[in-house]
């Protein structure tokens, strides 16, 4: 995604968290000032705001999945949400249409997330 897109997705969703694909440097959590509907601030963490690192309108961004507990993933999954479980070093994506059974062990052991 781009950088338009990553900040308007951190505006509606300040836990959300980003790299940047470039150098796969990670920000979080973004404000902006806005006055007469123009931007005329901004702060993402990582980014220094005395302009010595700046981010470009081309950056592209990836989504940093956040572990869930398991029972927030099933329940999204109910919703028809896609969610990975991650386990052993496979991962695996069940979504709206996935029919699956889910062993004990993947409920201890595996790793949830919502994409």
């Amino acid at each position: 995604m781009k950088t338009w897109e990553m900040i308007k997705e951190l505006t509606e969703n300040p836990k959300r968290k980003y790299k940047r694909v470039s150098d796969g440097r990670k920000f979080e959590s973004c404000s902006m000032k806005i006055s007469d509907g123009q931007l005329v601030d901004y702060y993402i963490s990582g980014i220094a705001k005395n302009g010595s690192e700046c981010i470009s309108l081309n950056d592209e961004w990836e989504l940093i999945p956040q572990e869930v507990l398991w029972q927030e993933a099933l329940s999204a999954w109910v919703k028809g949400v896609s969610i990975i479980r991650e386990l052993g070093g496979t991962s695996c994506t069940f979504t709206k249409n996935t029919a699956f059974a889910v062993s004990r062990n993947e409920l201890i052991h595996g790793k949830w997330y919502i994409e």
